[in-house]
Protein backbone atom coordinates (compact mmCIF):
# COMPACT_ATOMS: atom_id res chain seq x y z
CA UNK A 1 0.00 0.00 0.00
CA UNK A 2 2.88 2.18 1.25
CA UNK A 3 4.55 1.13 -2.40
CA UNK A 4 1.58 2.65 -4.54
CA UNK A 5 1.20 6.09 -1.91
CA UNK A 6 4.93 6.50 -3.38
CA UNK A 7 4.12 6.09 -7.10
CA UNK A 8 1.01 8.56 -6.86
CA UNK A 9 3.63 11.03 -4.69
CA UNK A 10 5.80 10.77 -8.01
CA UNK A 11 3.32 11.33 -10.44
CA UNK A 12 1.92 14.28 -8.49
CA UNK A 13 5.15 16.01 -8.19
CA UNK A 14 5.93 15.13 -11.74
CA UNK A 15 2.10 16.56 -12.43
CA UNK A 16 3.56 20.11 -10.37
CA UNK A 17 6.88 20.53 -12.08
CA UNK A 18 5.48 20.28 -15.40
CA UNK A 19 2.52 22.86 -14.76
CA UNK A 20 4.85 25.12 -13.14
CA UNK A 21 6.95 24.38 -16.29
CA UNK A 22 3.85 24.86 -18.64
CA UNK A 23 2.66 27.89 -16.55
CA UNK A 24 6.26 29.49 -17.05
CA UNK A 25 6.14 28.68 -20.72
CA UNK A 26 2.54 30.49 -21.12
CA UNK A 27 3.92 33.81 -19.18
CA UNK A 28 7.25 33.76 -21.88
CA UNK A 29 4.44 33.47 -24.68
CA UNK A 30 2.65 36.43 -23.18
CA UNK A 31 5.54 38.59 -22.75
CA UNK A 32 6.38 37.63 -26.38
CA UNK A 33 3.34 38.49 -27.96
CA UNK A 34 2.76 41.95 -25.67
CA UNK A 35 6.87 42.76 -27.01
CA UNK A 36 5.77 42.12 -30.38
CA UNK A 37 2.56 44.06 -29.79
CA UNK A 38 4.68 46.91 -29.12
CA UNK A 39 6.90 46.52 -32.28
CA UNK A 40 3.72 46.28 -34.30
CA UNK A 41 2.63 49.43 -32.86
CA UNK A 42 5.48 51.30 -33.40
CA UNK A 43 5.54 50.38 -37.56
CA UNK A 44 1.65 51.24 -37.35
CA UNK A 45 2.75 54.83 -35.84
CA UNK A 46 5.10 54.85 -38.83
CA UNK A 47 2.29 53.81 -41.70
CA UNK A 48 0.48 56.49 -39.35
CA UNK A 49 2.41 59.35 -40.21
CA UNK A 50 3.78 57.94 -43.98
CA UNK A 51 -0.42 58.20 -44.80
CA UNK A 52 -0.67 62.12 -43.34
CA UNK A 53 2.43 62.97 -45.25
CA UNK A 54 1.21 61.46 -48.57
CA UNK A 55 -2.49 63.34 -47.71
CA UNK A 56 -0.55 66.58 -47.55
CA UNK A 57 2.03 66.44 -49.92
CA UNK A 58 -0.70 65.16 -52.71
CA UNK A 59 -3.61 67.92 -52.22
CA UNK A 60 -5.20 66.05 -55.12
CA UNK A 61 -5.11 62.88 -52.62
CA UNK A 62 -6.12 64.25 -49.58
CA UNK A 63 -9.28 62.40 -49.11
CA UNK A 64 -7.43 58.83 -50.16
CA UNK A 65 -4.67 59.54 -47.44
CA UNK A 66 -6.75 60.62 -44.92
CA UNK A 67 -9.22 57.77 -45.01
CA UNK A 68 -5.99 55.56 -44.87
CA UNK A 69 -4.88 57.66 -42.10
CA UNK A 70 -7.96 56.98 -40.52
CA UNK A 71 -7.88 52.95 -41.02
CA UNK A 72 -4.46 52.91 -39.67
CA UNK A 73 -5.49 54.84 -36.51
CA UNK A 74 -8.43 52.08 -35.83
CA UNK A 75 -5.18 49.53 -36.27
CA UNK A 76 -3.73 51.25 -33.65
CA UNK A 77 -6.50 51.16 -31.42
CA UNK A 78 -6.53 47.71 -31.97
CA UNK A 79 -2.92 47.04 -30.69
CA UNK A 80 -3.43 49.73 -28.06
CA UNK A 81 -6.72 47.34 -26.76
CA UNK A 82 -4.68 44.00 -27.53
CA UNK A 83 -1.46 45.49 -25.37
CA UNK A 84 -4.09 46.05 -22.77
CA UNK A 85 -5.59 42.65 -22.62
CA UNK A 86 -1.87 41.49 -22.69
CA UNK A 87 -0.97 43.77 -19.56
CA UNK A 88 -4.31 42.22 -17.42
CA UNK A 89 -3.39 38.82 -18.90
CA UNK A 90 0.07 39.02 -17.14
CA UNK A 91 -1.32 40.50 -14.04
CA UNK A 92 -3.60 37.88 -13.49
CA UNK A 93 -6.69 38.85 -14.60
CA UNK A 94 -8.77 36.67 -17.06
CA UNK A 95 -9.06 37.81 -20.94
CA UNK A 96 -12.55 39.27 -21.60
CA UNK A 97 -14.54 38.00 -24.50
CA UNK A 98 -15.63 41.33 -25.38
CA UNK A 99 -12.10 42.49 -26.28
CA UNK A 100 -11.98 40.06 -29.75
CA UNK A 101 -15.18 41.14 -30.40
CA UNK A 102 -14.17 45.22 -30.46
CA UNK A 103 -11.10 43.86 -32.72
CA UNK A 104 -13.49 42.67 -35.28
CA UNK A 105 -15.61 45.73 -34.91
CA UNK A 106 -12.69 47.75 -35.33
CA UNK A 107 -11.01 45.64 -38.41
CA UNK A 108 -14.70 45.60 -39.97
CA UNK A 109 -15.25 49.52 -39.90
CA UNK A 110 -11.90 49.50 -41.19
CA UNK A 111 -12.83 47.50 -44.23
CA UNK A 112 -16.25 49.92 -44.35
CA UNK A 113 -13.96 53.02 -44.73
CA UNK A 114 -10.80 51.95 -47.03
CA UNK A 115 -13.82 50.45 -49.26
CA UNK A 116 -14.88 53.47 -50.39
CA UNK A 117 -11.51 53.99 -51.65
CA UNK A 118 -10.58 50.89 -53.01
CA UNK A 119 -14.02 50.94 -55.06
CA UNK A 120 -15.17 47.78 -53.61
CA UNK A 121 -18.43 46.53 -54.52
CA UNK A 122 -21.82 47.17 -53.06
CA UNK A 123 -22.36 43.39 -52.11
CA UNK A 124 -18.78 43.25 -50.20
CA UNK A 125 -19.94 47.11 -48.30
CA UNK A 126 -23.57 45.01 -47.63
CA UNK A 127 -21.59 41.87 -46.05
CA UNK A 128 -19.43 44.29 -44.17
CA UNK A 129 -22.32 46.21 -42.93
CA UNK A 130 -24.56 43.36 -42.24
CA UNK A 131 -21.03 41.83 -40.03
CA UNK A 132 -20.83 45.18 -38.16
CA UNK A 133 -24.74 45.00 -36.97
CA UNK A 134 -24.12 41.60 -35.90
CA UNK A 135 -20.72 42.46 -34.02
CA UNK A 136 -22.60 45.29 -32.58
CA UNK A 137 -25.29 43.13 -31.36
CA UNK A 138 -22.43 40.77 -29.73
CA UNK A 139 -20.68 43.21 -28.38
CA UNK A 140 -24.10 44.78 -26.67
CA UNK A 141 -25.08 41.04 -25.71
CA UNK A 142 -21.86 40.53 -23.98
CA UNK A 143 -21.51 43.67 -21.79
CA UNK A 144 -25.55 44.65 -20.73
CA UNK A 145 -26.46 44.83 -17.33
CA UNK A 146 -28.67 41.56 -17.68
CA UNK A 147 -25.78 39.56 -19.09
CA UNK A 148 -23.34 40.56 -17.13
CA UNK A 149 -21.19 39.36 -14.48
CA UNK A 150 -19.98 42.40 -12.48
CA UNK A 151 -21.01 42.20 -9.18
CA UNK A 152 -22.67 45.76 -8.24
CA UNK A 153 -21.21 47.34 -4.78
Amino acid sequence: MEENNRDVCSVDGFSVSFFRAFRLFNRFLHLFLGISLVVVAGLTFWIFFRDIYYALVNPDQLIYGLLHALGTLLILWTISELIATEIRCLGGERVQVAVFVDVAIAATLRKLLIGDIENTGVEAKLVNLAALVVLGLVRWALTCQPFSRKKEG
